[in-house]
């Protein structure tokens, strides 16, 4: 067997004569040789001392070329056996080096368009194009581009106010009792867009538009549209070579680098237009449709982050109950004039027929209760109603009505359902909501002691009604 020499000084002018790996075609595996066999075959008796040529033995038993003679300095040696010099070509009987700090990294490239699936993850579809139809304003093309490895350069979740110290936006109070559906039960999750494998900045309180669009969703819908974009970025599924999208996919079947950039458009082709669960599914996606069929108005469920508070560590956004806007990160539904915050009312009832009630309406701020309104003992009969007017902090009225003679009978609601658009709110003292973290089970309303004031320690008779609420 022979055995080939090529030595390093030969490798500047060897590599300009051979082709170069085309962009996004991965080497070939079988023939490369790890630095530990090439250093190995420096140190064989048979290595040529003198020449100091470098040792590759290949598959074929051809003949030294006159360009594997020329010589290896020590220093190239020492290199090689540190591991500076790298596979970077494949001929049919050599395997090239060359050093590893002469690689230049491949300039980021467009990698085409992701498909998002909006039947199989409608409302994770609904996020994104609310952010690139309507935030965004309908402007096109709108690219995402590949973040840096392991966060370098790119925001954290925290940053987009969804990693939390504790629970989600969708499941943690205020905001549990307003995107929660109690007809339906769900787990809600934060959907973000744009996602988290895309770059993103920092939160800056002074953007004049959302950075990231949240929405509340089914957890399956939040998977799966994330899957659909975590296989265009890895070039699988139907962005593998033979997939149904591969056509859309620029630079090759290899996953995006850094820096690569991508555009995202919404795939509407699986409807059937003959099937009625799929054309219910596909009239929810108003924010996906084409003008003049789109409609940008919020449907209740599109909000953002407008106040970011971390703990010790910076890595997590702060939220916690009774929920503080001071102390606290800070959202609102994105169009309307305000951030939510949470209303706490306390009823006492009294009375020997528990006719008597009284009324005190507060928030917290900065971590003490502000009483925003409150009503003095009176009568109350079953199917009687009061009103706390609107204020500066209250931005609309209060209607309190009492639905029976019991303690617990009441139906509170938050501005006009008629004229206020998604900004009302109404419950029954008996309502409860997503338990997890959620005080007392996610009930509304819960019972307690009435405190006399004059006498710590001391409770007077009657029930305390204690409910808290979302409003702005």
């Amino acid at each position: 067997m022979s055995i080939a020499f090529l030595t390093l000084l030969s490798l500047a002018a060897a590599q300009h004569a051979m082709k170069g790996v085309p962009f996004g075609r991965s080497l070939p595996v079988k023939p490369l040789f790890p630095a530990t066999e090439i250093i190995e075959a420096t140190e064989n008796p048979q290595f040529n001392e003198t020449s100091h040529g470098l040792l590759i033995q290949h598959a074929q038993d051809d003949p030294p070329s006159p360009l594997d003679t020329n010589a290896l300095d020590d220093e190239d040696v020492s290199s090689l056996r540190s591991g500076h010099y790298l596979p970077y070509h494949i001929t049919d009987d050599k395997t090239l080096v060359r050093r590893s700090s002469d690689l230049v990294k491949r300039v980021p490239a467009d990698r085409g368009i992701a498909k998002m699936n909006c039947k199989t993850s409608p409302q994770a579809c609904q996020n994104a194009c609310y952010y690139q139809n309507c935030i965004r304003g309908g402007q096109q093309p709108v690219y995402y581009t590949e973040p840096q490895p392991h966060g370098v350069n790119t925001a954290s979740r925290a940053q987009a106010g969804v990693e939390l110290s504790s629970g989600t936006p969708c499941q943690w109070w205020p905001f549990g009792q307003r995107f929660w559906n109690t007809a339906t039960n769900l787990n809600l999750q934060t959907d973000e867009w744009p996602m988290n494998t895309m770059q993103r900045d920092n939160f800056n309180p002074a953007a004049t538009t959302p950075q990231v669009s949240l929405r509340c969703i089914e957890g399956t819908d939040n998977t799966r549209g994330g899957a659909h974009i975590t296989q265009f970025r890895r070039g699988i599924g139907p962005w593998n070579t033979n997939g149904r999208f591969a056509a859309d996919r620029l630079g090759g079947p290899g996953p995006l680098e850094p820096g690569d950039w991508y555009q995202v458009e919404f795939y509407m082709g699986d409807f059937d237009e003959n099937d009625a669960r799929d054309l219910a599914i596909y009239e929810t996606l108003s924010y996906c449709f084409d003008p003049p069929d789109r409609d940008c108005s919020n449907d209740g469920l599109q909000f953002h982050l407008t106040g970011l508070q971390l703990n010790a560590g910076g890595n997590l956004g702060l939220l916690g109950y009774p929920y503080d806007n001071a102390l606290h990160n800070t959202y609102r539904l994105t169009g309307e004039p305000a951030d939510v915050r949470q209303f706490h009312l306390d009823l006492d009832i009294t009375g020997t027929a528990n006719d008597q009630v009284e009324a005190y309406l507060f928030v917290f701020n900065n971590g003490a209760d502000q009483v925003i309104a409150q009503r003095a003992a009176a009568p109350m009969a079953n199917g009687a109603s009061f009103t706390l007017p609107a204020s500066g902090t209250l931005p609309l009225a209060l209607k309190v009505d009492r639905t029976g003679t019991g303690c617990n009978d009441f139906t509170v609601t938050y501005g006009d359902p008629s004229a206020d658009g998604i900004r009302w709110f109404t419950f029954t003292s008996r309502d409860s909501a997503w338990p997890n973290f959620a005080p007392d089970n996610g009930r509304y309303c819960v019972r307690a002691d009435i405190p006399d004031l004059n006498n710590p320690g001391q409770t007077l008779p009657g029930v305390r009604l204690r409910c808290s609420f979302p409003a702005w």
